[in-house]
C-alpha cells in the first residue's frame, strides 16, 4: 500500500517494465533472424534445440520465505517485473 502512494515510484516500475519488454522482444526478433541465417547456412531447415541442464528438486519451502536460494527461481528479467507489477496491483 505504501509504495502504491508514491506516484514517482509507479511511473519508474511501469518505465522499467516497458523497457524490459521492449527489450525481450528483440531480443526474441533477433534470435529469430539468427536461426534463419544458420539454417540457410547449414543447409538444413532443423531447429536445433538448445540443451538445458536440469533442476535439482528442491524441497518444500512456503512461498513467504525470503532467502537467497529463493531468488535463483527468477531467471528471467521480464517474469520478475511481471511478478512485481502484479504484486503491486500496477497495469502497466
Amino acid at each position: 500500500m505504501e509504495v502504491r502512494k508514491l506516484p514517482k515510484i509507479l511511473d519508474r516500475i511501469r518505465s522499467t517494465y516497458r523497457l524490459t519488454l521492449r527489450k525481450c522482444r528483440m531480443d526474441a526478433e533477433r534470435n529469430k533472424v539468427k536461426q534463419k541465417m544458420n539454417t540457410s547456412l547449414n543447409g538444413s531447415f532443423l531447429l536445433q534445440a538448445t540443451p538445458r541442464k536440469s533442476k535439482p528438486v528442491a524441497r518444500f519451502v512456503p512461498d513467504w520465505v525470503l532467502r537467497r536460494d529463493k531468488l535463483k527461481d527468477i531467471v528471467d528479467p521480464l517474469c520478475a517485473i511481471q511478478m512485481l507489477a502484479n504484486a503491486l496491483a500496477i497495469v502497466p
